[in-house]
């Protein structure tokens, strides 16, 4: 029970571990109170020697103590505790500044739980013990003890707050898409009307060409003109467009939207690039995009232009401004910024970028075994009390198969 319990502390998964061991034993079951015994010398050994390690390991302690000192300061732990409900800008501003304290505390946590070497389990179990704990009963505790619990909170924490944000993020995003397709579909709708009348005047201009009170030693710019006011010069290649059925740039209309209401992107999804540590499986030009466009934004830089590579063919044209002027690369900065939004929410979905410290955006590396407990793992299987799965397939299926020929037997007398 002291190996289980260096992977799950829980006094509920001890119990049940206890029982399937003393059953595979074929040891008899003692009365409960003596389990509890047993149950509760593993769970203070590994707290006993968990405690050692702290001691020995975390030098910064007063950081994490100051959680615990009062009540009303921004970085206390009843602070930290409250979980954002809602993904207004209000709220996500709230869960930032709590973010940049579990950041700053992060340093430490993610050190320490890598020398105690810490499982997933025993992590969010004394993470929950934190939660479950108000400030008066922590202090309580023994520091030592008090600290693993802090800084299990802390590490756990910081991963909920990293998965909130980043659903700010994506549903920030969603609703700036949203709002960008209707003034496209509006516009298009706009567009159509117009071009229906244009076209009914179509025939106007074709009188041009038999109209005798136009003399053929006339100017053409006098002719153009004419033309222009039965349509004007803005949407007369609309006109011929549609009447070559060739196909309309839709596009174009969402990136007016974002030109013009670029302000809500900088409000509510830039403080989310800068607080998010983005990473890439596979792509190491976004990751390198992503690492430069962050320090551009820190150092109060122009946003660093998109990589040919990471645009799609037709979205080049959208971002070659047709004159050089402050006002266009203005523009064309911005479209850089909200172009890789867009490849980040892209990514986000598909699995191809992750956040790290997170648990529903991690990377799915991060689900796979470390070659080093791999190389090792007869010696974890043993320790965790699953030496069953190091045995060979034909042993482990003979053995079922005559504990169920027994079963058969004891049914039939």
């Amino acid at each position: 029970l002291k190996a289980r319990a260096k992977i799950y502390v829980d006094e509920t998964q001890l119990f049940k571990d206890a029982i399937n061991l003393l059953k595979s034993k074929h040891i008899a079951i003692p009365r409960y109170s003596t389990l509890q015994l047993i149950i509760s010398r593993a769970i203070t050994t590994e707290e006993t020697r968990l405690a050692e390690l702290v001691a020995k390991y975390l030098s910064n302690t007063g950081q994490f103590l100051r959680l615990i000192d009062s009540n009303d300061k921004p970085g206390c732990l009843n602070n930290l505790k409250k979980l954002t409900k809602t993904y207004k800008p209000g709220q996500i501003k709230t869960e930032l500044a709590r973010h940049a304290i579990l950041s700053e505390l992060s340093k430490d946590t993610l050190y320490l739980i890598d020398m105690l070497k810490l499982s997933e389990g025993n992590v969010r179990y004394f993470a929950t013990r934190c939660m479950r704990y108000d400030i008066s009963e922590l202090r309580e505790l023994k520091i030592e003890k008090a600290l693993i619990y802090l800084t299990c909170f802390v590490a756990t924490r910081l991963r909920i707050c990293n998965d909130s944000l980043t659903q700010s993020f994506l549903v920030s995003y969603k609703d700036f898409d949203e709002q960008a397709i209707q003034h496209r579909d509006d516009c298009l709708k706009q567009q159509a009307i117009e071009l229906l009348n244009d076209i009914e005047k179509v025939p106007q201009l074709l009188t041009l060409f038999i109209d005798n009170k136009i003399e053929d030693n006339d100017s053409f710019g006098n002719v153009r003109n004419r033309a222009f006011k039965v349509i004007s010069e803005e949407h007369l290649p609309l006109v011929c467009k549609k009447l070559e059925k060739s196909t309309l740039d839709k596009t174009i209309f969402k990136w007016e939207f974002v030109d013009n209401h670029f302000g809500q992107v900088s409000r509510n999804m830039r403080p989310l690039l800068l607080a998010l540590d983005f990473g890439c499986r596979s792509n190491t030009v976004l990751q390198r995009q992503i690492i430069m466009a962050k320090n551009a934004l820190k150092c109060g830089k122009s946003f660093p232009v998109i990589d040919g590579r990471l645009m799609k063919r037709g979205d080049k044209k959208h971002f070659k401004m047709n004159a050089p002027s402050i006002n266009n690369t203005k523009v064309e900065t911005n479209r850089n910024e909200m172009y890789l939004y867009t490849l980040l929410h892209q990514g986000i979905r598909n699995g191809e970028v992750y956040v790290k410290n997170s648990l529903e955006y991690r990377s799915f590396d991060d689900y796979l075994v470390d070659n080093t407990i791999w190389r090792h793992r007869k010696k974890y299987l043993l320790e965790a009390g699953l030496d069953w799965m190091i045995q060979p397939n034909d042993y482990y299926f003979t053995e079922l198969a005559n504990t169920l020929s027994d079963k058969i037997t004891a049914v039939g007398q």
